[in-house]
């Protein structure tokens, strides 16, 4: 446990990784591999496909947008902290859900139709969140049989160990954004999710877009055993976006640029 003090944000890219745990896709894009499963065999999935084909038609929403978190917010100083600040609100015009405007508002520019789910699952009661969530998410898809990916937007939390917090920048055109990451889950038997190869396929063809569009966007995908709401659905994937120091603005840019490359990747099917 880190004690946070008040004091200057790290702003940084995190860049391009060379390390055994890291997979480099054809794109340039990477993978951070923390299971056990063998990095040629993840190279092999991520070039193939989560479909044979998608009909996109913009009247059929394609994409669930929805947030577990949804109080999760950004500082609003930009380049300093305080401690003291809780980087929650109950203010969807402030938090993560905004952001998920931002990635819907993109989606529907680019002819995908989308579902934004702004149900707050956090608050009063931060436990128990996750089951929230996945309820809502449930209905949605069953109401909307047409959507095929499911994303739940968070907001990343970085400290470091001497207790500073970062936050995870990207120039793209001349304007800071946020980067965002992608986290997918692998089976095991304490988190099983037989399923896992398809939502690793998804993730690393948004992946894929996005460094192909906005390079240096994304952080590496985090490939770990965990499952969050995605043993529910094929095509349900989480996504940091920046973290508790970046500000709202370059959240928002990220969301923007996030769905575009979401758009991209569909089109690419």
């Amino acid at each position: 446990i880190y004690t946070k003090v008040s004091g200057e944000v790290e702003r940084c890219n995190f860049g391009y990784f060379d390390d055994p745990n890291i997979v480099t896709l054809n794109s340039g894009a990477q993978l951070r591999n923390l299971t056990e499963e063998d990095n040629d065999d993840l190279l092999d999935i991520s070039e193939e496909l989560p479909w044979d084909e998608l009909e996109i038609d913009p009247d059929e929403p394609l994409v669930l947008i929805y947030h577990t978190h949804t109080c999760e917010s950004f500082m609003p100083f930009g380049y300093v902290y305080d401690e003291d600040y809780p980087v929650r609100s109950v203010d969807c015009s402030k938090n993560i859900t905004a952001v998920g405007d931002a990635i819907c508002e993109a989606l529907s520019r680019r002819g995908i139709s989308s579902v934004h789910d702004c149900t707050v699952n956090d608050d009063p009661m931060f436990t128990g969140a996750y089951y929230r969530s996945a309820d809502s998410m449930l209905e949605i898809l069953e109401e909307y049989p047409s959507i095929v990916i499911a994303i739940d937007i968070h907001r990343d939390g970085i400290i470091n160990a001497d207790g500073s917090i970062t936050a995870p920048i990207a120039d793209i055109n001349g304007k800071t954004a946020a980067q965002f990451m992608i986290i997918t889950g692998c089976d095991s038997d304490d988190t099983p999710l037989p399923d896992y190869r398809e939502n690793l396929k998804l993730a690393c063809l948004i992946q894929n877009a996005a460094e192909d569009a906005y390079p240096s966007l994304a952080r590496p995908i985090m490939f770990d055993y965990r499952s969050y709401n995605q043993p529910l659905f094929e095509g349900n994937l989480l996504i940091e976006i920046g973290s508790q120091a970046n500000t709202f603005e370059e959240a928002e840019y990220c969301g923007e640029l996030l769905g575009n490359s979401i758009a991209k990747a569909l089109f690419n099917i």
